[in-house]
Order: structure tokens, then C-alpha cells, then sequence
């Protein structure tokens, strides 16, 4: 009689493969981070400078601008500061080194403060802000002629834009634009806001 040995085997536990949570997930991204900030910040090590994008163009118009409206010669310089406006917005100046503001803020403000120069502005750049609204060029509106009539128009509907794709620490932002606006008075308390609540 054949006897058969059977040999005995040792089953292998299925390997299983550990999930992690969304929350765990974030944990251990921040721990990274951390970790990643800590070492690129040693003692010793040279850290880089931070530099401003300062614009020394902006710097030697804004210094003519009075000289040029003491002058008589408004018309200079409203086109003076829509230049600033066109071709650097976004660069930094400082009346006394310490605070920085955007040219764009800068001009605003230069306009804002002076009625006559400001009405002058308005006339000016009216016409190509009427263009770009009529073209469909809201956000270039927006940047570039904000205090002109259509550029009010124009931020309203960057603003609307932006509610559409609820975004809408932009649309905030884009909105907070006008509370100094020269026409934001003579419209209907409400209005604009009823406008974008329905659109």
C-alpha cells in the first residue's frame, strides 16, 4: 500500500495596502512643510534680499506733476499719468522709502485730490474707456481707466464676472474700487448692488 506524504504549506496573509484619510493626508502635508521651511532656513545660511519692482520712471513723473498743473498745462500731465496707467500699474513708489503703494493706487489718488485735474482725467480718457467697454475689454477698462464713467461700468462687470465663477473674495476687491468713485453719488443707493444680486 503507496503511502502519500503530504507536505504542509504555509499560507501567505493577503497583502493589504494602507489608506490614508483626506484629513491624515493634510497632516503629514504640513509636517513636510514644516520640516521643508525649517531647513531652508538654517543658521548661518545666506538668505536671499527681497527687492521692490520700484519704478524710477514713475518717481520722476509723479516729481513734474505739479510743476506741470502750476503751469497751466493740466493736459500733460492727465496724459503723464495715463501713460503710469498703461504701461506700469503694478510698480511700486513711496513719498518717503518707508511705505510702497502701486502706481495705480498713487495716480487714483493724485486725481482723487485734485477736482480740476480730476475732471480734466475724466474728459480725457473717457472716449478710449467707452471703447473698451463697447469692445468687450472690461478688465482693461478696469485697470486702466477706473474713474472715468465707462470704467465704472466696467468694474461692475468685472465684478459680475467674477460672482459667476464665485469668486468672490475678487469680486469684493474688484467692487471696494468704487467706494471713492467720482460717480458712485449719482447713482440710485442700492442700485449697483440690486444689479449684481439679479444677474
Amino acid at each position: 500500500m503507496n503511502t502519500m506524504s503530504i507536505t504542509p504549506t504555509t499560507r501567505r496573509a493577503p497583502t493589504t495596502h494602507r489608506t490614508w484619510g483626506p484629513a491624515r493626508s493634510l497632516a503629514w502635508a504640513a509636517v513636510l512643510g514644516v520640516a521643508c521651511a525649517t531647513a531652508s532656513a538654517q543658521p548661518g545660511e545666506r538668505q536671499s534680499p527681497v527687492f521692490f519692482d520700484d519704478s524710477t520712471a514713475a518717481r520722476e513723473t509723479l516729481a513734474t506733476l505739479d510743476r506741470l498743473v502750476a503751469s497751466g498745462n493740466e493736459l500733460e500731465a492727465v496724459r503723464a499719468l495715463q501713460r503710469l496707467l498703461d504701461d506700469e500699474p503694478e510698480s511700486l513708489v513711496s513719498r518717503d522709502e518707508v511705505v510702497f503703494n502701486t502706481v495705480r493706487d498713487r495716480v487714483h489718488e493724485i486725481l482723487l485730490d485734485s477736482p480740476a485735474l480730476l475732471e480734466r482725467y475724466r474728459e480725457i480718457a473717457e472716449p478710449a474707456a467707452a471703447s473698451l467697454l463697447a469692445s468687450g475689454r472690461h478688465a482693461d477698462a478696469e485697470r486702466a481707466r477706473l474713474l472715468t464713467p465707462s470704467g465704472y461700468e466696467a468694474t461692475l462687470r468685472v465684478a459680475q464676472s467674477a460672482l459667476e465663477s464665485a469668486r468672490f473674495g475678487s469680486a469684493r476687491r474688484t467692487l471696494a474700487q468704487l467706494e471713492a468713485h467720482p460717480d458712485r453719488r449719482r447713482r440710485t443707493p442700492g442700485a449697483d448692488a440690486a444689479r449684481l444680486a439679479h444677474a
